[in-house]
């Protein structure tokens, strides 16, 4: 698999995929544990996710927290957090992100991570760096 060309895919998934479940699927609040919830966006999301990349990669496998949540990570696998920080979404607090990464023998290959409140997406490739809305990003030196 072409990494960059993955993960172009990645992004637009994220994006698309976030906006139209948002627009058309009813919002529902469960408790999936006591400290722990879920809504009907997190369940939506990830399985047009996989949908969309199993599309896009016919032999995908997945790692994902709502369905395949007990799965081995293991040599060529999607892994996916639907929305990561729920409690913030169901309390009205913008700060969670739709993240996804690819993962080849147990190790992250490339990654994205959607934050759709600031409309900002997060990607990086191993070995070759990270990217905020398509610029390069870097640690500080200190």
């Amino acid at each position: 698999m072409e990494r960059k060309a993955a993960l172009r895919f990645l992004e637009t998934a994220l994006r698309t995929v976030f906006k139209e479940v948002k627009r058309s699927v009813p919002y529902e609040n469960y408790n999936k544990s006591r400290f722990d919830e879920v809504t009907s966006l997190d369940f939506c999301m990830e399985t047009e996710l996989i949908a969309r990349i199993k599309a896009y990669d016919s032999h995908a496998r997945f790692l994902s927290e709502e369905y395949n949540s007990s799965a081995e990570l293991e040599q060529n696998m999607w892994v996916i957090d639907p929305i990561d920080g729920t409690c913030n979404l169901t309390h009205g607090i913008h700060t969670y992100g739709i993240q996804c990464a690819y993962c080849e023998n147990g190790a992250p290959v490339f990654a994205a991570v959607y934050f759709p409140f600031s409309d900002e997406m997060f990607t990086a490739i191993g070995g070759e760096g990270a990217w905020l809305n398509g610029v390069r990003i870097k640690a500080a030196s200190r």
